[in-house]
């Protein structure tokens, strides 16, 4: 793995030597021999790359659920107040209309319950 950074005219050195570090950051060659200053047992290198995969799997289900949640808040706007897609012009977009749910009731009448009703 070779890599090369070319100065560019009146550039000063502090500058390339930034971008080099950089490189060598984004190429994962400081962490390579950070980890080969030291023996390393093979248990010891076996539990690391099993906390690793852990770790990159939390991420990766950490994303897939804020990708989820961004989808879920991105269906409400559309609920609240706007036409559905597919529904008659002027209609407003009720929330569940489309999957058969009936509105919420919103009088405080008593509620029959079984064969009794409530006076």
């Amino acid at each position: 793995m070779v890599i090369r950074v070319q100065t560019r005219d009146n550039e000063p050195v502090d500058k390339a030597l930034r971008r080099l570090r950089k490189l060598c950051n984004n190429e994962g060659l400081t962490r390579i021999t950070k980890s080969k200053a030291y023996f390393e047992k093979p248990s010891e290198r076996r539990r690391r790359e099993a906390r690793e995969r852990i770790k990159s799997i939390r991420l990766a289900c950490r994303a897939k659920e804020a990708d989820a949640q961004k989808l879920m808040n991105r269906r409400r706007k559309n609920r609240k107040g706007r036409p559905m897609a597919g529904a008659p012009d002027g209609a407003p977009g009720e929330a569940g209309a489309e999957r058969g749910h009936s509105p919420r009731r919103r009088s405080a009448e008593p509620v029959a319950v079984g064969s009794d009703t409530l006076a």
